[in-house]
């Protein structure tokens, strides 16, 4: 039986650790092939990739191809790459083990931090700052303005989607792909500024007030399979309770 399903993403190897904090919250049941195809792969996880670099980050080459690894759909279930996190953590000063607090809770079960040598650059904690330095000084955001603006006009546009062919729904659907990478491009800069003002200035509380429970998986090869939480034949039931592997080992 294939270890994978049909809307699931490849895992990265750079990046390999993922978790369901948060994204269970967003996204608690398994994605539907049309939502993963239509909207979620190409529309809203783009647009997080998107927002990584223009926040300063990541570099372009250092998110590009595939599989995008600041997010995935293992199992039909979306991730987090709580590694991506982590990294951002770290280049932005607040550290790892502060963002892990912000994003997931202080649970004793979370995988430690393990850094990579890339983790650390100056160029983009330079980018970072500067990010910071504009939101804790700007007072007003005219590209998100203007997301505003498009966002109206599409919803004043909407045709008569009742009336509408199977072809015209398809079209007007597609046609908002785009429209949500940009917009979710909009969501990841600005909220992960506040994660960075939270993780800084008050490390002890977290998004959801000690109820989240994250859910970790690492990638264990080169070829980027993943451990027994992300196999397809596991099939769409509760993600059953997670085996943590250590870097480059299937162990506990």
């Amino acid at each position: 039986m294939a270890d994978t399903w049909i809307t699931d993403t490849g895992a990265s190897t750079r990046f390999p650790v993922y978790t369901r904090a948060n994204a269970s919250d967003v996204l608690p049941g398994p994605v539907s092939p049309l939502g993963a195809t239509l909207s979620w792969i190409p529309g809203l996880m783009e647009g997080w990739r998107d927002g990584n670099i223009r926040q300063g980050a990541f570099s372009v080459e250092e998110v590009a191809g595939d599989p995008n690894p600041v997010c995935a759909i293992f199992n039909g279930y979306f991730y987090v790459n709580a590694s991506v996190v982590r990294v951002y953590g770290e280049r932005a000063g607040a550290g790892a083990a502060a963002i892990d607090a912000a994003f997931f809770g202080n649970r004793p079960d979370t995988p430690p931090y393990v850094p990579h040598p890339d983790d650390q650059s100056e160029a983009a904690a330079e980018r970072i700052g500067s990010t910071m330095a504009w939101v804790m000084s700007a007072a007003e955001w005219p590209e998100v303005e203007e997301s505003k603006r498009r966002a109206d006009a599409a919803r004043a546009g909407r045709p008569d989607l009742a009336a509408a062919s199977d072809a015209e729904l398809v079209a007007r659907a597609r046609e908002m792909t785009q429209l949500e990478r940009e917009f979710f491009s909009d969501h990841v800069l600005s909220s992960s500024n506040t994660a960075e003002i939270s993780a800084r200035i008050f490390p002890c509380i977290h998004f959801s007030n000690g109820s989240v429970n994250p859910i970790f998986g690492r990638a264990i090869n080169s070829r980027g399979n993943k451990s027994l939480i992300a196999s397809a034949s596991n099939g769409f039931g509760p993600p059953p309770a997670l085996i943590f592997h250590s870097p480059g080992s299937e162990s506990t």
